[in-house]
């Protein structure tokens, strides 16, 4: 489980650097508008929860500490609302 998420949190990296070259290079800038700003609060908290869960296992580990039941509860929740807000964006972005 782990690795799927160091490879989760890789590919989300990777995204986001290959997007910002894309950006500059076909539109000149990050300027696309609402909704692609809105796409990019969405991705930047998708990735928040993406490293937070890759890190928060393992410190609660090493500390011999279980992990808080009501904050695993709540991430996926989260995760899900930035992807939906990430896909929202694209959509309005990509056909407007």
């Amino acid at each position: 489980m782990a690795k799927l998420a160091r490879i989760g949190l890789v590919a989300i990296v990777l995204l986001w650097v290959t997007g910002f070259g894309l950006a500059y290079r076909v539109y000149g800038g990050m300027n696309l508008g609402l909704a692609f700003n809105i796409k990019l609060l969405g991705a930047t908290g998708l990735l928040g929860v993406v490293i937070f869960i890759n890190t928060y296992p393992q410190a609660m580990a090493k500390k011999g500490q279980a992990l808080n039941p009501k904050l695993m509860k709540i991430l996926p929740m989260v995760a899900r609302s930035a992807l939906v807000l990430v896909l929202v964006g694209i959509a309005v972005t990509t056909t407007s």
